[in-house]
């Protein structure tokens, strides 16, 4: 799957809607995800015509992370991790958020300017901390 079938791109006037498709995976973040993501946050900075983005996952679930077998891929020059997480922008995003944002699924959404999240909309960050469980030490 390249980047062009993982993550659908559409325009509705001046604003584009950028679809993550790789349902059979829970949109689960991997090299064409990555890819499909960096270049539409690409084509969004690069057209004066469109004024702003939502990124989405459809109905069901918005990202369920990285991918644990294959990994989000390697970060891109603008956007780094996903294509977005490190992204300078000069537009703005609003994640349209429905069913479960999980690790960097929830991170995408952290990374955009506004979250608009369904009745359904479940966030999490199960990473693991380095740190102790926060309970004092002897």
């Amino acid at each position: 799957m390249t980047g062009l079938d993982a993550v659908a791109v559409e325009r509705r006037g001046r604003v584009q809607i950028i679809t993550m498709t790789r349902t059979a995976k829970r949109n689960a973040i991997d090299p064409s995800i990555t890819a499909g993501l960096d270049a539409a946050f690409n084509e969004l900075e690069d057209d004066p015509d469109l004024w702003c983005a939502v990124p989405t996952g459809g109905a069901e679930f918005f990202c369920a992370g990285a991918d644990l077998a294959t990994g989000p891929g390697e970060p891109t020059p603008l956007g780094g991790i996903a294509g977005l997480i490190q992204r300078r922008r000069t537009k703005p995003l609003i994640a349209a958020v429905e069913g479960f944002a999980h690790g960097g699924g929830f991170e995408l959404g952290l990374s955009c300017d506004l979250a608009v999240a369904s009745r359904t909309a479940r966030f999490g960050l199960p990473a693991v901390s380095s740190r102790s469980s926060g309970r004092a030490s002897g």
